[in-house]
């Protein structure tokens, strides 16, 4: 998010200088309601029985967060399948103003993808039913969590709210278990993709109180994999379908400007 306010405010330098991430799915009547207002989404029986809190994925729907360094507003859409759409009102779309991006919630965990950023990872603390305080968060050396600034996340008024519990159920390469090998560790790395976006690791032979065996959350997002560890913060990669039984991965990070560059590739061979 931090890097979307730079680049807003560097749009909003540029204009000063001129002369004078499918749509949502449709609503059920059963589990979907219309916020009626800016601090209510539901009344009576309905409210009583609806808390934001309880779902898995309280994104779900459209939230709008207030750039007022950019004199700007923020408006994402959630959807169940792991992606979301934005607008950032006011910026062209073919200045990165619009578009779509992948994003997975573990716990009080979100982490995003957008092809101009990069991965990103937030906490998050629900408020109430039409408000979600977002944290950014960075990671230490040694892998300490960072808080960074937070921002209200407020329901865009008059959108469809979804009241019901829908876990993420992706579709992906990786969904299954697979291996590979570490040569200079002498081990081998199993990982256990699941549909809801959760992924189990172990590396045999490494004690579990030493990072031998764990559970994340990951993205697939078009040919970019993003997957998140609490001891390790996000990491970035792009990958290849190679056939049926083997992923080759290949290692995304920064270089001295910021930009995403390839290294290491490790060959990922289906287990299961």
């Amino acid at each position: 998010m931090k890097r979307i306010v730079a680049l807003l405010a560097a749009l909003v330098l540029s204009v000063a200088l001129l002369p004078a991430c499918s749509s949502n799915n449709t609503a059920n009547p059963v589990n979907m309601e219309s916020s009626a207002g800016s601090a209510s989404t539901a009344s009576g029986a309905s409210e009583a029985a609806f808390d934001l809190s309880d779902l898995s994925n309280p994104f779900i729907g459209e939230w709008q967060s207030e750039i007022p360094s950019a004199n700007t507003t923020l408006i994402f859409n959630y959807k169940a399948d792991g992606t979301f759409d934005y607008e950032m009102v006011g910026v062209p779309a073919d200045q990165d103003g619009k578009g779509t991006g992948g994003y997975v919630v573990y716990e009080n965990i979100q982490v995003s993808w957008l092809d101009f950023e990069g991965a990103a990872a937030y906490t998050f603390e629900v408020v109430d039913n039409d408000t979600i305080n977002v944290t950014e968060l960075e990671f230490g050396e040694n892998g300490e969590k960072i808080p960074g600034n937070t921002s209200p996340f407020t329901r865009v008024e008059g959108s469809v709210v979804n009241t019901k519990d829908i876990p993420f159920k992706l579709n992906n390469d990786f969904i299954g278990t697979w291996q590979s090998e570490i040569p200079s560790a002498d081990t081998t790395l199993l990982f256990d993709y699941k549909e809801d976006g959760s992924f189990d690791f172990e590396m045999p032979g490494v004690p579990e109180d030493q990072g031998g065996k764990g559970t994340g959350c990951y993205i697939v997002y078009g040919d970019k994999q993003v997957s998140y560890l609490d001891f390790e913060g996000v990491a970035s990669y792009s990958f290849k379908v190679v056939d049926a039984d083997t992923i080759n991965v290949t290692e995304l990070e920064p270089n001295e400007i910021g930009e995403l560059v390839p290294g290491n590739t490790a060959s990922f061979v289906r287990v299961r």
